[in-house]
Formats: structure tokens, C-alpha cells, sequence
């Protein structure tokens, strides 16, 4: 897992060998929720591949179920293939776990307004929190 880690930070070059490596972690940890955690931010942001993606913070949080980036990591990929239904869900859980982040309410903030649920959209946003 850090060569993967160390790969990616190397840039995008890079991010090929850094998927190679993590699916070697994957082998040899496969109960390691982090390993699955960090394949799937390299496949979502990165290699934009945000069904690998999701089945990876799938994976994740199978493993994990209270940690919520892999929540959030998901709902985003699903922000990306617009599945807005199961992106407001993925935020949800995110926020369940982690009801302070400011940065899960906003993005479940854009979500509702992508949904064209305003009123909701506008009480998401992290003012609120204050």
C-alpha cells in the first residue's frame, strides 16, 4: 500500500503502477479496509474508472462501515456517472458517521439541488452547522 500511496503522489505517470500496487496490497490484505479506501480514490479521481471506483469504497465499507471518507469517497464517484438517488444516499451515511464535516454537507447540498430540491439543498449547506 505506500508504494501505491508513494506512486500517486509521484502524479499521474505514475497512477497506472499505483493501481498494480494496490491490487497486490488488495491481495495480500484483503481485509484492510485502507487498501480498498485508497484504490478507490486512485480509480475515482484519478483514473476516472467510478465503477472500479465504487466497488472498491464498496469494499471499503464493507470492511468498515463507520469510516465515513469511504462514504463520501463513494458518493462522489456516484456524483461523477450522476446517480443522484444513490450519491444522496452515500452522503447520508457519510453524515451518520461524521455529522460535523462541513465538506459531506455541502456536496449533499448539490446533490439536492442537481435533484431540484431546493428548500433541502439550501438547509444542507454547512451555515447551518454554525
Amino acid at each position: 500500500m505506500g508504494k501505491g500511496n508513494t506512486l500517486v503522489l509521484l502524479g499521474k505517470n505514475n497512477y497506472l503502477d499505483a493501481l498494480i500496487a494496490y491490487n497486490q496490497a488488495s491481495k495480500i490484505r484483503p481485509k484492510d479496509y485502507q487498501v480498498w479506501y485508497n484504490r478507490g480514490i486512485l480509480l475515482s479521481q484519478h483514473l476516472k474508472r467510478q465503477g472500479e471506483a465504487i466497488e472498491s469504497f464498496d469494499k471499503a465499507i464493507q470492511l468498515r462501515d463507520n469510516f465515513h471518507p469511504a462514504w463520501l469517497g463513494k458518493g462522489i464517484a456516484l456524483t461523477e456517472i450522476a446517480r443522484y438517488q444513490p450519491v444522496l444516499a452515500a452522503f447520508d451515511q457519510a453524515i451518520k458517521r461524521q455529522p460535523q464535516d462541513p465538506f459531506i454537507w455541502a456536496n449533499r447540498g448539490d446533490t439536492l439541488t442537481e435533484l431540484k430540491r431546493y428548500r433541502e439543498a439550501r438547509d444542507s449547506y454547512p451555515i447551518h452547522l454554525g
